[in-house]
């Protein structure tokens, strides 16, 4: 059986990722994506980043309409978010992780 895994370049998790992933966070870009749901959205945690980013004179924008598991229509609504936004790259927000993703949607 074959096939193709392809993974984040970076990916932080666990206690005091945000503060771990704010060294790497200016070279990906000056906008981001911040993809997660809607209670990690009412617990403070998406503003958490977006003052991190503002900090380093990174912009953002949140999308959060996952109701749970993405499918195809969430992910096509995400990547359109990304790109009117002019978004440069991802932090995907829930589970415990901090995934940034550099350009994870550019086509």
């Amino acid at each position: 059986m074959s096939f193709n895994f392809t993974c984040a370049p970076r990916t932080i998790f666990g206690e005091k990722a945000l503060k771990t992933a704010a060294p790497y966070i200016a070279d990906f870009g000056k906008k981001a994506l911040i993809v997660t749901g809607k209670i990690i959205t009412k617990t403070g945690l998406a503003a958490k980043v977006q003052d991190v980013l503002s900090v380093r004179g990174i912009s953002s924008v949140i999308f959060n309409d996952l109701p749970g598991e993405p499918d195809d229509k969430m992910i096509n609504a995400a990547l359109s978010v990304f790109k009117s936004e002019k978004c440069d790259f991802i932090i995907g927000l829930g589970g415990g992780t901090l995934l940034i993703r550099q350009r994870l949607l550019r086509r």
